[in-house]
């Protein structure tokens, strides 16, 4: 499942679309995702993606795993939600 948004980093931060794709994509409150952290620092996730001093996008992307599904984020506003879980991990569980 690709779910792509045509947001970018000044409207929302890149660690807001990772947590709200992910919610779409499991049919999870974005409330009930155990913690972001647990699994990648998200101030450096965000600072990856912001634009450069000069103003130009930055290139490139960044995959990791997370609740279950494998996440990409590529350049500052494409967020790629993996259909098909990975193995379960315990950051899957719900934030109680």
């Amino acid at each position: 499942m690709k779910l792509d948004t045509d947001m970018t980093v000044s409207d929302r931060s890149v660690t807001e679309l990772v947590i709200d794709c992910l919610a779409d994509a499991t049919g999870r409150d974005p409330l009930e995702l155990p913690p972001l952290w647990e699994v990648i620092d998200p101030d450096a996730l965000n600072r990856l993606f912001v634009s450069t001093k000069g103003g130009g996008e930055r290139v490139g992307s960044v995959t990791f795993t997370y609740c279950d599904h494998t996440v990409t984020i590529e350049k500052q506003s494409a967020v790629i939600v993996s259909a098909e879980p990975v193995s379960c991990r315990s950051s899957c569980r719900s934030a109680d």
